[in-house]
């Protein structure tokens, strides 16, 4: 009776409603068939598809059972010749848009789906057999998308192929080559291209190179290249040359590998198609956990066994993502899992151990369980849950580290022979020292002396092994001895092949290395240890009786001669064979000792023991450290080891870094008086001149475009490795020390042909001749514009280092690109790097060709805070190359004005900035004329625009204060009416757009008179437009403007008005003709402080809070002298110090605050110089004239006020001038500021109220004094509007809970405010911590009684909220606590959700299952955060992926929420809770790429110069009418 329709209906039973029960009848009903041989080949694909997942695995009661499946799906994959092409074809009928591959691991990274790739591993095989009948493929190339879909392609069509290492000599190119019959080489890279050249010329049969994409600029007639073979296919001719591929049968050799054999010749290991798809069924019945949604993050070799094997065609296997790596290095690495987050690792152990190292440096000391996962989850990503630790030892801890912190890390053992592994260590079932259990569908047996022996279904066989007959079982022997435990496991005792993996897995034959010194004169023998070490070292035996060690073995002498034999032998070696140190031994080995077999073979375990303090000596640091002139290079043994160097063959020698056996060098040399060190063709700044050689060779942020360094090291392509302790910053020494010139090509191929040809750029740029150079910088302007990250940083900096270029045309092409560059990018960190240049970086023409282009206000702002800061540090006249310098920049900014008016009065304030400072008189005076020279061209341009009405119809406009004497007005009328005059005081004195009269309806202009004296007039004119704009300007009219007396003030009043930091103190200034005897400023309506003090003292005006009043009165007038004074330079005391000279608007949260007049202004020579006018003008003289007030004013005011202006260390700094100024016995007013100043030092530094903070406060103590019973919500409610209305967030969330703490909660219980003063201490004692990250919230929130509390606690967490929700603080951690703040949503369908930061890994791979399920972005990384959705069972249902970029702005990376839950709103709501969070954070705006341009996100708008979407999250500051 035919089995079928039993294991169909139990195989639709188990998909209808899977359960343990029916697992085992399924399994059952498939053991049954094979029995009857009774199913058709499509029953068994649906039957290996359907049971190799991971639900039916885990619902097989035990591990027995699961090997019971492995076996019977060996079975069926022979019965139903089951191969990768019907695997294939299942995923891209499950999920053609899943993706199987991922370029890197960064976000941006291309991907390719499982039908992407089906598509082109055919295209791929048609192209193939397109240039060969037969293709014999070798693939000679690093890991790639394109040289893994060849591997698909041969295996998918019957293809025969063999992934080769890049690094195989020619000859063993050769001979593998001729054993393979290969005729079809693939290759990507220029060294692997001309090993492969070199060996065309020795093999037995020619072959057709086929080029990458990447490498088809170095073809040669009769190459292919692989793109421009598959751009010739058409669709319709892929099928017709597929319908030639040869058909092989599953037990035919369809791929080889070469191992290395005992003596170091390469072992070709031929796989058959059952090898490969067996060996799948097998391993997924030892992780019966891993699943479709499997993520691996690969770096092995796809020509080793795991790479191609476990991690490839395992992804293929589960329907899992392959993300290739990149760069292999720990940094890359530790780079990749933080940002891909994968399920699984496949490792080498010295990763493995660095992992755990990383993991437990993060950790500290002795920290809990909870705190070591976090930490290892901050290295290793949040996601990873099994790892396998491949390819060699790795100790027992790191295995328990990884275990007892939630990855299920597996020992094993494992042979190319067994297409990869042989056994495994049992999830959950880790034995210390062993290697676990076989893998399901291999038999193992302990032959002669213990060797163990395998067989099975994906055991394969050599190359030149003939076929077995019919079914006779083929036992191959593995070479190692074992024990069998009595749990079953298996252990390594010893080995009986001369083979050993090292720390990065590497197998190396050690006989092969120490054949190369048998015969050398002076070598007894020799012994290679390096078993699971970094790098190989060497014991020699020396032989004391040969005349070449001169009696001697241990002598210099000798030392010196095997130094040279041992780097003789290493030119021969592979990299990883090579020896970086020796030892000589005083004994030989001996069979007594256990060292040696009866036939003298080594006993490897036995002499690695007897000998274990010598190698542990040779192995004890991993550097060398080189010393020279006070620097120290610390040079790591991986760079001998690369190189083929000994320890004796890198020196330092008289300034150069010499390696004396390859003949090269590079200057390395530190210079004198500073950090700058010369390495290679290029200087550097190193930090304490101290250098990492390591690190130089694999930063390409360092060494690109060092010809000399390039040549000397083996550079890599290590983009992630961290720049401390050498900065990034890049010099370009004098021309007389690296001259001008190509160098020529590295002697080796650099890594990869992007980086070649970003380093051939960067050397013409800094080393061709001028128009080489020139071209060179174009280039790197367009790369800038198109280029990714990493590219555009390394380009900047090389651009910077052209600031030392001999050629003029250069630096100012370099400057002029690096200044119009991203707008993102700050301008005043390129400044610096070309003023200490000191040569000239600007031209005519690139002044001009800046000028006209637009580099931005925030630009703008940060060039002119740079020059601000040169300004205030010049102590004397400038060297004349930094005086022609700076002219040049403020010539540009000039021009830039002259390109860009709405600009212009910023550039002028610069200007004059430049021209009244006394430091450098030729600076001034050439700024004065850039000064005079920008008005001119102003006036002139204003006037030929302007649009002048005739004089009849323009004086309908002006209406004038009867009395007016009529001289005065045809004055005014002349001016008015018949100059440009009133659009440029309009234009820049409000910096605005320009008003025409025409613009201005009759009536419009009132001029009223203000004072009239002998020498000048002065007018008020009040300017209204026909659109309802107001402007109110102060018109001087005088004919002494052109003195110098008054050219000064009006310089400085400029430059005051204009400052770069912060709003102005004085007037702005609008229009300054002296050839008009006419001068406008913005005119100032409020009153002074004299007026409002005077106001004050009226009998019957007291009200409440009145003293604080009064005293922020004041103290803000005093800070707008201190601001003057400062903005002066510290050089003058502005103008008169008097109330009478300062104007304050009398609502103490207005900005507006400002000095009428500087006239007058004195040299400063002494704090007291500003204190004794203050203390006389401002406090004897208002008491003197109403002493009403004469109780209320405070001399101690005048501190505060140098606080509020100066800020914590500026005030502090003035004070202790006073102090040490002040007379030995001061009294009165003075003796009275002095104690207030000594108290204030005394104060902890931020334990200050700002002076906002305490009016705030005050305000509310009065408004409640009014209000007495007011209920807690219109308390908070009153809160807020005080904490709007004097923007107090802007001193920073601190500020804000003091606010809640004195007005909200003033009343709260004792213990409400023990927790809150609990707080406020943490957050002063924790200076930048944000109070949302403090466990003493947790505190504060657990210490509310009522719910008016907590409603009141959630608008001061998130004060940005448009409603208030409730807000849940919890803290979750042991000894590193972390507090997580919950808030609710209300969806559409009035459904309550969770909104809360994930509290663990398993939450945020939730959150990445729903992106991967959706579709959508997801980037997810250490330095990203996140928010989650959670329904009342605490499930994800949805959530956001963000980062702060710095600054005051976020990026939105990812958005989703459950396909079933949309349309309900979540996703909206969601955003905003994002945008209340970020709010409460200070950050203001909130970016999102174009790839959410298609989905909806409400608030946002596009923003091209953000490259993307924004959202404002800025929060409404409007004032209710009852506080206004």
């Amino acid at each position: 009776m035919s089995r079928t329709p039993r294991l169909e209906e139990s195989l639709a039973r188990w998909e209808s409603a899977p359960s343990a029960e029916r697992s085992v009848e399924l399994l059952a009903a498939a053991e049954a068939a094979l029995a009857s041989d009774g199913a058709p080949p499509a029953l068994w694909h649906r039957w290996l598809d359907t049971t190799r997942k991971r639900d039916h695995l885990l619902a097989l009661p035990d591990r027995g059972a699961r090997e019971r499946w492995a076996d019977a799906a060996v079975a069926a994959v022979a019965a139903s010749r089951y191969g990768l092409a019907e695997m294939l074809s299942q995923r891209v009928l499950a999920h053609p848009g899943r993706t199987l591959f991922a370029a890197g691991p960064t976000s941006g990274a291309p991907r390719w789906s499982y039908a992407h790739v089906a598509r082109r591993s055919d295209a791929i095989a048609a192209a193939l057999l397109g240039v060969e009948a037969e293709p014999r493929v070798a693939i000679v190339s690093e890991n790639g998308f394109d040289s893994a879909c060849i591997d698909l392609a041969c295996l998918l069509h019957g293809l025969l192929v063999s992934p080769l290492s890049p690094h195989l000599t020619p000859g063993e190119l050769t001979a593998a080559f001729d054993a393979l019959g290969v005729n079809l080489a693939v290759v990507s890279s220029e060294e692997s291209l001309r090993r492969l050249r070199e060996s065309a010329r020795r093999v037995a049969r020619p072959f057709r190179v086929v080029l990458l994409d990447e490498a088809a600029e170095l073809a040669v007639e009769g190459d292919v290249v692989l793109g421009e073979a598959l751009a010739a296919q058409s669709d319709a001719s892929i099928p017709v040359a597929l319908a030639r591929a040869p058909r092989r049968d599953l037990r035919e050799t369809c791929t080889v590998l070469f191992t290395s054999g005992s003596t170091g010749g390469q072992k070709g290991v031929a796989f058959s198609m059952e090898n490969l798809v067996t060996k799948r069924f097998a391993r997924a019945a030892a992780l019966p956990f891993v699943g479709e949604e499997e993520v691996l993050l690969c770096f092995l070799p796809l020509y080793h066994t795991f790479g191609r094997y476990l991690e490839m065609l395992g992804m293929l296997f589960w329907g899992g993502t392959y993300v290739f790596a990149g760069n292999p290095s720990l940094d890359g690495l530790a780079a990749g899992l933080k940002e891909v987050e994968p399920t699984g690792l496949v490792s080498i152990p010295i990763r493995w151990t660095q992992l755990e190292a990383r993991a437990r440096a993060a950790a500290g000391e002795a920290p809990s369980s909870e705190a070591a996962q976090a930490a290892l989850r901050t290295v290793v990503g949040g996601r990873l849950r099994w790892g396998l630790s491949a390819a060699g030892y790795l100790a027992p801890q790191v295995f328990r580290f990884f275990q007892a912190h939630g990855v299920e890390l597996c020992s094993g053992f494992g042979m190319t022979e067994a297409t990869g592994g042989i056994t495994m260590t049992p999830p959950g079932e880790y034995e210390e020292g062993s290697v676990g259990l076989p893998l399901p569908g291999i038999r193992v047996r302990l032959g002669e002396s213990d060797e163990l022996e395998i067989a099975g279904p994906y055991v394969a066989r050599y190359l030149d092994e003939p076929e077995t007959a019919g079914d006779e079982e083929r036992w191959v022997k593995t070479g190692d001895v074992f024990r069998r435990r009595d749990s079953g496991h298996l252990e390594i005792v010893d080995r009986v092949k001369d083979i050993y993996k090292n720390s990065r897995g590497r197998t190396v034959a050690p006989r092969r290395v120490e054949q190369q010194f048998e015969g050398v004169p002076g070598i007894r023998r020799v012994f290679l240890a390096g078993d699971g070490r970094d790098d190989n070292v060497l014991l020699v035996v020396p032989d004391p009786d040969d005349p070449v060690l001169a009696g001697d073995p241990q002598g210099e002498a000798s030392r010196d001669y095997l130094r040279r034999i041992v780097a003789a032998a290493n030119r021969d070696l592979a990299t990883y064979e090579r020896v970086v140190d020796f030892a000589v031994l005083p004994r030989d080995f001996s069979l007594e000792a256990g060292e040696l077999t009866p036939k003298g073979s080594y006993r490897r375990k036995a002499i690695e023991k007897a000998f274990s303090g010598v190698l542990d000596g040779l192995y004890r640091s991993r550097v060398v450290t080189l010393a020279s002139d006070g620097l120290k290079v610390d040079v790591p043994r991986w760079l001998f080891r690369d190189l083929g160097l000994l320890e004796g063959d890198l020196v330092l020698e008289e300034g150069r870094l010499v390696d004396r056996r390859r003949g090269r060098s590079a200057a390395l040399v530190a210079r004198p008086g500073g950090e700058d060190v010369r390495i290679g063709s290029l200087s550097y700044r190193c930090a304490g001149l101290s250098v990492d050689l390591g690190l130089f060779a694999r930063q390409p942020l360092l060494w690109l475009g060092n010809a000399e360094l390039a040549a000397l090291l083996p550079v890599k392509d290590g983009w992630e490795t961290p720049l401390s302790p050498s900065c990034a910053e890049v010099l370009l020494p004098p021309r007389d020390e690296v001259p001008e010139g190509d160098p020529g090509a590295p002697p080796e191929p650099l890594p990869t042909p992007q980086l070649a040809a970003l380093h051939r750029l960067s050397i013409t740029a800094l080393f061709g001749p001028p128009e080489e150079a020139l071209e060179a910088v174009s280039r790197a302007e367009a790369l800038l514009r198109q280029g990714d990250r990493r590219t555009a940083e390394l380009l900047r900096r090389r651009l910077q280092a052209l600031a030392r270029h001999p050629d003029a045309r250069v630096r100012c092409e370099a400057y002029r690109v690096l200044l119009l560059d991203d707008p993102l990018v700050d301008a005043g960190t390129i400044l610096p790097a070309f003023l200490h240049a000191g040569l000239p970086f600007l031209s005519e023409e690139s002044i001009s060709a800046i000028g006209r282009a637009d580099i931005g206000e925030e630009r703008l702002t940060a060039l002119r805070r740079r020059l601000h800061s040169y300004r205030k540090a010049m102590t004397g006249p400038l060297p004349a190359v930094t005086r022609q310098t700076l002219g040049d920049v403020l010539e540009l900014l000039a021009g830039f004005a002259r390109h860009h008016p709405e600009d212009h009065a910023a550039v002028r304030a610069e200007l004059a900035s430049w021209a009244i400072q006394t430091n450098d008189p030729e600076l001034a005076r050439r700024a004065d004329a850039l000064f005079d020279g920008l008005g001119i061209w102003h006036e002139e341009t204003a006037a030929a625009s302007a649009l002048l009405p005739p004089v009849t119809e323009g004086r309908r406009k002006l209406c004038f204060r009867d009395g007016l004497p009529e001289e005065d007005i045809r004055a005014v009328e002349g001016l008015l009416l018949g100059t440009s005059f009133l659009r440029e005081s309009i234009e820049l004195a409000f910096e605005t757009d320009p008003i025409d009269l025409a613009d201005i309806p009759d009536g419009g202009i009132w001029v009223t008179p203000v004072l009239a004296l002998h020498r000048y007039r002065l007018y008020r004119l009040s300017v209204r437009t026909a659109v309802g704009a107001h402007h109110d300007l102060l018109l001087t009219v005088r004919r002494d403007l052109d003195s110098e007396a008054v050219r000064s003030t009006t310089l400085r009043m400029i430059a005051l008005a204009g400052h770069p930091w912060g709003p102005p103190v004085v007037p702005r200034v609008g229009s300054w003709r002296p050839d008009l005897g006419a001068l406008s400023l913005a005119w100032v309506d409020e009153l002074t402080l004299a007026e409002r003090l005077r106001d004050a003292a009226i009998p019957g005006r007291a009200r409440p809070g009145e003293g604080h009043s009064i005293k922020s009165l004041v103290v803000r007038a005093l800070a707008a002298f201190f601001t003057a004074w400062e903005r002066s330079g510290r050089i003058l005391v502005p103008g008169a110090v008097a109330p009478s000279n300062v104007a304050v608007p009398p609502e103490d949260y207005r900005e507006g605050t400002c000095l009428l007049s500087i006239s007058g202004s004195r040299p400063y020579t002494r704090p007291l110089d500003l204190v004794d006018p203050m203390l006389r003008n401002v406090f004897r003289e208002t008491a003197a004239l109403a002493p009403r007030l004469a109780s209320i004013l405070e001399p101690a005011w005048i501190v505060d006020a140098a606080f509020e202006a100066l800020g914590e260390d500026g005030a502090r700094g003035f004070l202790r001038d006073l102090r040490d100024a002040a007379p030995a016995r001061a009294t009165g007013a003075l003796a009275a500021l002095l104690a207030a100043a000594d108290a204030a030092l005394a104060t902890a530094p931020g334990d200050r109220i700002p002076l906002v903070l305490e009016t705030a406060v005050t305000r509310f103590e009065a408004w409640e004094q009014e209000r007495p019973e007011a209920p807690l919500p219109e308390r908070e409610k009153m809160a807020e509007a005080l904490l709007r209305l004097y923007r107090v967030d802007t001193l920073g969330e601190e500020a804000r809970y003091r606010l809640f703490r004195r007005t909200v909660f003033a009343h709260s219980a004792p213990e409400v405010l023990q927790a809150f003063d609990a707080l406020l201490a943490a957050l002063r004692a924790r200076s930048g911590a944000r109070p949302s990250h403090l466990v003493e919230l947790e505190g504060l929130h657990s210490a509310l009684k009522s719910d008016e509390e907590r409603h009141a606690f959630a608008r001061l967490v998130f004060p940005a909220a448009r409603t208030s929700r409730p807000v849940e603080v919890t803290v979750v951690g042991d000894t590193v606590k972390h507090v997580v703040l919950a808030t609710e949503l209300i969806d559409r369908q009035d459904a309550a959700w969770t909104v809360r930061d994930p509290v663990d890994a398993a939450e945020v791979g939730n959150l990445y299952r729903l992106f991967v399920r959706a579709g959508l972005p997801r980037a997810f990384s250490a330095d990203r955060r996140y928010l989650v959705i959670l329904d009342s069972g605490e499930r994800i249902v949805g959530g956001a992926s963000y980062s702060l970029l710095g600054g005051d702005t976020a990026q939105l990376d990812g958005l989703v929420v459950a396909p079933s839950l949309r349309g309900r709103g979540l996703s909206a709501a969601l955003l905003d809770d994002l945008c209340t969070r970020l709010a409460a954070l200070g950050v203001k705006a909130l970016l999102a790429h174009f790839a959410f341009r298609n989905i909806p996100l409400p608030g946002f708008r596009l923003d091209r110069r953000h490259g993307g979407l924004v959202r404002d999250l800025t929060a409404d500051t409007e004032v209710t009418a009852e506080l206004a």
